[in-house]
């Protein structure tokens, strides 16, 4: 039986994102009845806009080379809460205490920036799942508190769409997804460092 009062949830066709997803029994376990599918149980890591406005090739790329340096993240839902009322209700949600997840937030703008994007959210980041839009303010239930979640990829969300790239810092089986350094804009810009100090030091 679906919950009274639940709002619809927004319209995220046109929108991209890199996000983490919890393990999809992670997921059935804490969705409320009647709320957000279990499938869209996420963690917005970095909002990335409008499509259209967006180079989702050097998106992939920094999302790639992040991954490729990460380990696993576990932790469990710490909280619960709510957002203030928006167009589509009252965010109710779940907050994650992941060790770790603020250091991959930062490691990401990093890598984004490197590839010229930058999000263009006016928020500051709170990380938070959401678990469910509702007409009137009301907490979500409590028995989601101590749930574990493990965070074993990034996920790069293009029209709600998801590519994944798997944490694994000791190398990648799906290595078309990596940066190639030598292309890589931070790399080009270090070693345009250094031959310029060489050339000094010769000169």
């Amino acid at each position: 039986m679906e919950k009274e009062g639940l709002a619809a949830r927004p319209d995220v066709s046109s929108l991209a994102m890199v996000a983490v997803y919890p393990t999809p029994e992670e997921a059935g376990a804490i969705v409320p009845a009647g709320g957000n599918p279990a499938e869209t149980m996420h963690v917005t890591m970095v909002f990335l806009g409008d499509v259209t406005k967006i180079d989702m090739k050097a998106a992939a790329r920094a999302v790639g080379s992040v991954s490729g340096s990460t380990a696993p993240l576990s932790g469990v839902i710490g909280g619960v809460g709510l957002f203030a009322a928006g167009e589509d209700g009252f965010p109710q949600l779940a907050i994650p205490s992941v060790t770790g997840l603020a250091k991959l937030r930062a490691d990401l703008v990093a890598a984004l920036a490197d590839e010229g994007i930058v999000s263009p959210s006016e928020h500051d980041w709170v990380p938070h799942m959401t678990l469910s839009y509702i007409d009137e303010p009301e907490l979500p239930d409590l028995s989601v508190l101590g749930s574990p979640l493990t965070f074993d990829q990034l996920s790069l969300v293009e029209n709600d769409v998801r590519k994944d790239f798997p944490f694994d810092p000791e190398g990648s089986s799906d290595d078309v997804h990596r940066p190639d350094p030598a292309f890589s804009r931070s790399e080009q810009r270090r070693r345009e460092v250094l031959i310029g100090r060489a050339k000094e030091e010769f000169a």
